[in-house]
């Protein structure tokens, strides 16, 4: 993930925007109740809550867990790296009996995703946790320093599959953020959005199938189940509708009832929203003068604001870019507008250029580096007149005997 953040030179602000629509009907009824007894809804581009029961209260998540675990095997692991299940791996409790790893079989970074979320290996994550960390006690040190930098702060993790230890809990609302924070990676997204995939290891090809409902929800754009007898049922689940994306999650519920709490929770925070596209893919967000050239900067995607009923919605544009005197080629990505809504930055939007700018070295340049060159040359050349003169010719062709051997 590219981040231009770290190397801006050109800032550009425009601050409150307000789009010119008509108010609207008041914030949706009191909301529904859920069979769960934990679960929350929020804004997957804001993080703002719309539906809250307990949203903060601890409970076990079990596999969904594995959310936070793709992320961090999506930032340690390069795409050609190979996971190696050791023994202590393949003897961890199964989720299921249609792929269970063999000591020493071998799968790549993307198998062992899909692995994780289609089928919830839990031998295939305690492998992950091997290969980013070298144990899962040092693997647990990294999901909460990096559950904390997301704003999970009432979470503590300690196994990596979230198969059960009093010490691993978290809450609805930290699970909401992990999801929203994993939505920046496209690789866990994808997974977490397949339904079925083939397995392939240095011994073997298994094809693997999510046999939960999540598939079956046309609304859901992907999702992560668990189950342990203490945590109960928990369930995860990104839906979009008319534009508008939210993140329901619920704990300590039932089999017969943990997609329909989603469906509630969901349907719920969709009506307590609104929705206007206000960036357009190609679109035109600055330009500037490189080169003597102008330049346009246009967004690389579209992106759809999302505000509660009721609310004006307000936005600010942040723009930033790379050193342009450096030189591009149309269709480069030389910055971001960083979209903020109450001072916070809800989404980065990539800026692609629209023109090519060769950037051609000055004369002054080209003769400052020829006199350089010059004087090097010369340099070499007096060092070398000066060894002829200090060393006899007889020790010259000793030296060259030696060398010649």
């Amino acid at each position: 993930m590219g981040k231009f953040g770290k190397i801006v030179l050109g800032i550009s602000l425009s601050v409150g925007v307000a789009l010119p629509l008509a108010e609207t009907e008041a914030a949706a009824a009191v909301q529904p109740d859920i069979t769960g007894e934990l679960g929350v809804a929020i804004d997957a581009t804001t993080g703002e809550i719309l539906y809250d029961k307990k949203a903060n209260q601890q409970g076990y998540p079990a596999s969904i867990t594995k959310v936070l675990t793709a992320i961090v095997l999506d930032e340690n692991i390069k795409a050609d790296e190979k996971i190696t299940a050791s023994a202590t791996a393949v003897k961890q409790d199964p989720s299921n009996q249609a792929f269970l790893l063999k000591e020493g079989e071998q799968l790549s970074k993307e198998d062992a995703l899909n692995a994780m979320m289609i089928k919830s290996s839990n031998d295939v994550t305690y492998a992950v946790a091997e290969k980013v960390a070298g144990s899962v006690e040092d693997f647990a040190v990294l999901m909460n320093k990096r559950a904390k930098e997301i704003g999970a702060v009432n979470s503590h993790f300690v196994t990596p599959n979230g198969l059960h230890d009093d010490r691993h809990v978290t809450t609805p609302y930290d699970i909401a953020l992990i999801t929203k924070e994993a939505m920046n990676y496209p690789t866990v997204i994808q997974a977490m959005g397949t339904k079925e995939d083939v397995i392939q290891t240095n011994q073997r090809e298994v094809r693997i199938v999510n046999r939960s409902e999540i598939h079956d929800n046309p609304l859901a754009l992907g999702g992560k189940t668990g189950f342990t007898n203490k945590a109960r049922n928990t369930l995860v689940e990104i839906l979009q509708k008319d534009g508008k994306t939210v993140i329901a999650v619920v704990m300590k519920t039932s089999r017969a009832e943990e997609y329909n709490d989603i469906a509630i929770m969901g349907n719920h925070a969709f009506d307590k929203l609104l929705a206007k596209q206000i960036i357009t893919t190609d679109q035109v967000m600055d330009t500037k003068e490189v080169e003597g050239q102008k330049v346009s900067l246009l967004a690389a995607e579209d992106f759809v604001l999302t505000y509660g009923k009721g609310e004006k919605p307000e936005y600010e544009t942040k723009i930033e870019t790379i050193d342009l005197k450096q030189g591009f080629k149309a269709g480069d990505l030389i910055g971001n507008v960083n979209i903020l809504k109450d001072g916070k930055v809800i989404k980065l939007i990539p800026l692609k250029s629209d023109t090519t700018i060769n950037v051609v070295k000055s004369s002054s340049m080209n003769d400052k580096e020829d006199e350089s060159g010059s004087k090097i040359v010369f340099m070499v050349l007096v060092g070398f007149c000066f060894l002829l003169a200090v060393y006899p010719k007889k020790r010259n062709s000793k030296s060259r005997r030696r060398y010649l051997g």
